[in-house]
């Protein structure tokens, strides 16, 4: 259970732990735009700029993910969690939270933490890569509810998405966790036969990804 679920968890857990990151050098902070992007056009009047304007490039550090195959560039203000802010966070109160709401062990916990290729953390989010076992297929929303079993949540109609690695299968979920409303994004990609799962929680998961899709590369 909540195998397919595991990294946006563990992407909650993460951020509501306050894990510290290294600091990010103020040349990979940038501004990602976001009135169109590979999940869509954001909300505005619909009016017309006066003049066109080039969206910036995410020119933030590549990110190597080596168990799930892939690179990509960090989003603006994200950080790679070291092994130890990992470890922090499996034996935080929401660690720990995480394990009894989910009915795993704390040594389940921590192995979950731990199969997952990359963490980085946010300002406002947080967001984890790796491999998930679906033998070759895109996971469907069925699996997901399935893997959501007596957690209260929502999961929205799944988005067929490009990428740089090839179609790709987008979900939004919405859960319960920590007495608080949490939400996040999945994208799900092929890298040869390995099913990887990108995940991203906050308010700003689906920015998040806009930054992430279009520099996705196989490792």
């Amino acid at each position: 259970m909540l195998q397919r679920l595991a990294p946006l968890l563990v992407a909650t857990a993460l951020l509501a732990g306050g894990c510290a990151a290294e600091t990010v050098p103020d040349s990979e902070k940038i501004f990602i735009e976001t009135t169109s992007s590979p999940l869509g056009p954001s909300k505005g009047d619909g009016k017309p700029k006066a003049k066109a304007e080039k969206p910036r490039e995410n020119k933030g550090r590549r990110v190597k993910a080596i168990r799930s195959g892939i690179s990509f560039r960090a989003p603006a203000g994200f950080t790679r969690l070291t092994k130890g802010a990992v470890s922090f966070a499996a034996d935080s109160p929401r660690g720990r939270e995480l394990a009894e709401r989910t009915g795993f062990t704390p040594e389940q916990v921590r192995a979950m933490f731990e199969s997952t290729d990359v963490f980085l953390l946010g300002f406002s989010g947080a967001l984890t890569v790796g491999p998930i076992d679906n033998d070759g297929a895109l996971p469907t929303e069925a699996y997901l509810r399935a893997e959501l079993g007596e957690m209260e949540g929502t999961i929205e109609p799944s988005e067929n998405v490009k990428t740089p690695l090839g179609n790709g299968r987008l979900f939004r979920v919405s859960f319960e966790f920590g007495g608080a409303q949490q939400s996040g994004t999945i994208l799900y990609v092929l890298s040869g036969s390995t099913v990887v799962e990108i995940s991203a929680g906050g308010p700003d998961a689906d920015a998040t990804l806009n930054a992430v899709i279009p520099t996705l590369k196989r490792a």
